[in-house]
């Protein structure tokens, strides 16, 4: 699996709202960032990851399929930008200039942890829930025990006494 089987670079920026000069493809690209996205997927389903990877072009998906594609997408570019939010004060930089034009920042970074906060817990449950209605999940029906114990009776059932 490669990160951008699931999404991509620009995406994951966009989720954090930050431009290519701030969070570069070099950063986004470490591997540490995939391996975080499959234990996130195997936390969610073990064979989340699997079903995924199985469902092939998206012009041959039904809807229920194309919805949990669309939801996967959502959902990695969320985490590896929810990841990245924990990284972003120490490398994206306050001011980006060149000879003619300049941009300076003053973020609250709490703030755009919240925010893409939310926005992953939305795109999980949106993940979940998809999911659940290409692959439904068995509720295994447990055996009921009643306890029983043998008693002897007072009365003889055939004679009466």
């Amino acid at each position: 699996m490669a990160l951008t089987d699931y999404t991509s670079y620009a995406e994951i920026r966009a989720a954090v709202g930050v431009a290519r000069l701030e969070i570069t493809d070099a950063v986004i690209g470490l591997p540490l960032y995939e391996r975080l996205l499959q234990f996130d997927l195997k936390d969610i389903s073990p064979t989340i990851e699997a079903a995924y990877l199985a469902l092939g072009e998206e012009g041959s998906l039904s809807d229920p399929q194309l919805t949990f594609y669309s939801a996967m997408q959502v959902y990695a570019a969320y985490d590896v930008a929810y990841r990245l939010t924990f990284v972003l004060e120490m490398s994206a930089p306050e001011k980006i200039q060149d000879s003619k034009t300049a941009l300076t920042r003053k973020v609250d970074y709490d703030v755009v942890r919240a925010n893409v906060a939310a926005g992953l817990s939305q795109a999980k449950t949106r993940l979940i829930d998809s999911y659940n209605e290409i692959e439904p999940t068995v509720e295994e029906l447990g055996a009921t025990f009643t306890p029983m114990s043998g008693v002897s009776i007072a009365t003889d059932p055939v004679t009466d006494s």
